[in-house]
């Protein structure tokens, strides 16, 4: 569970700077400082409590006794079947 935890902070940090450092300039010049600069900060906030709802996720999966390996399988556990299929689908789209 920590492990997973920590891929995901890292995970969502590679793709943050990734993406976000290239666009944030041509963004805030957009809405304006003060807008960009609240707008980063809730998504900044957004982001971190997103994380921890999948942390929560597999700390529940681990204790009914489930070891989720990806995120698909987590879906299935936490969501049911038609949570499964809509993240998988989910997943395709947005890969």
């Amino acid at each position: 569970p920590r492990s997973a935890v920590r891929a995901a902070y890292i995970n969502s940090v590679k793709s943050v700077f990734g993406t976000g450092l290239l666009a944030l300039p041509s963004a805030i010049l957009a809405v304006g400082a003060p807008a960009g600069c609240l707008l980063t900060a809730l998504c900044g906030i957004w982001s971190i409590y997103t994380m921890q709802l999948l942390a929560w996720c597999v700390d529940a999966a681990v204790a009914a006794g489930v070891t989720p390996k990806s995120y698909g399988e987590l879906c299935l556990h936490s969501l049911g079947r038609t949570g499964g299929l809509l993240s998988a689908g989910n997943m395709l789209v947005s890969q």
